[in-house]
């Protein structure tokens, strides 16, 4: 099949196929592999991929890995939090790195359901049970009648 102009089914199509592809490249020489989207016009189309290097753990080292663990103390994290598993809401979110840019929400997730999300690094910090000294949250309201 030629492809005359692109259009986003047709690039859904492309894209898987070049990412198994890529896919196979990365494996051979230890590298992994994120589909980042990309731009297209009717007459062109430009993919765009991250290769990352894998760590000792199994870990992809991105670019947000990577700033998460050069960022955590300015967080009030610590770089060992970095792949941390917290639960939230019935869900289970696995820390992947930080966007320091951020103001509100730096902090960058991965939902079970594999959907990325972010959060304040207070409220992270709170999941973890990582609470300012001397402050003690109660699990339950306290009991009025």
């Amino acid at each position: 099949m030629q492809i005359q102009s692109f259009d986003r089914p047709t690039l859904r199509t492309l894209g898987a196929e070049i990412e198994v592809a890529l896919r196979e490249v990365a494996k051979r020489h230890g590298l992994h592999l994120t589909m980042k989207g990309g731009r297209f016009d009717a007459t062109t189309y430009t993919p765009k991929f991250e290769f990352a290097t894998i760590s000792q753990g199994g870990n992809a080292e991105t670019r947000e890995a990577s700033a998460f663990k050069q960022w955590a103390k300015a967080f009030g994290l610590e770089p060992s939090d970095l792949n941390a598993t917290i639960q939230h809401k019935g869900h289970k979110y696995k820390i992947v790195g930080a966007n320091p840019n951020a103001k509100r929400m730096p902090i960058l997730l991965t939902r079970s359901d594999g959907r990325g999300v972010k959060m304040g690094a207070d409220y992270v910090r709170f999941l973890l049970g990582r609470h300012p000294s001397g402050v003690v949250i109660p699990k339950e309201p306290p009991f009025t009648p």
